[in-house]
């Protein structure tokens, strides 16, 4: 699939802060899967800055979806069946029109793996 927002190359992934770089990240309620980050609607409940990314205002990705499923998948935590997901809730609202079609692409590459996926949309995005 191709990107719907810019690809970082290579050079730009390695600047954003370690954290940043992390396309799966573990969490106590399983995995979360960020591989496209930066937002404009600056909510105020946005977590973007602890990761280095509150200016990043513009989404973009940090490899294509179906690469990220993959590292998702390969996870050393990651259960087929059994291990929760959620989706692009770390630095970008899932549901931005330029994020939107990512987030429907990814779905149905891991649901079928997943015992359930979690999205959580900004309340501002329409």
């Amino acid at each position: 699939m191709s990107a719907f927002v810019p690809l970082l190359d290579m050079e730009q992934a390695e600047r954003l802060p370690a954290r940043a770089r992390e396309v799966v990240e573990y969490r106590k309620s399983g995995l979360s899967l960020n591989h496209i980050q930066g937002c404009p609607l600056d909510c105020a409940y946005c977590i973007r800055h602890t990761y280095g990314l509150w200016d990043q205002r513009q989404p973009r990705a940090l490899m294509p979806d179906v690469e990220a499923v993959e590292r998702l998948v390969s996870h050393r935590y990651f259960q087929a069946h059994v291990t929760p997901v959620q989706l692009l809730n770390r630095a970008t609202d899932p549901f931005l029109p330029s994020v939107r079609p990512h987030t429907l692409a990814v779905v149905p590459e891991q649901v079928p793996t997943a015992p359930r996926t979690t999205c959580l949309p900004s309340l501002g995005t329409s």
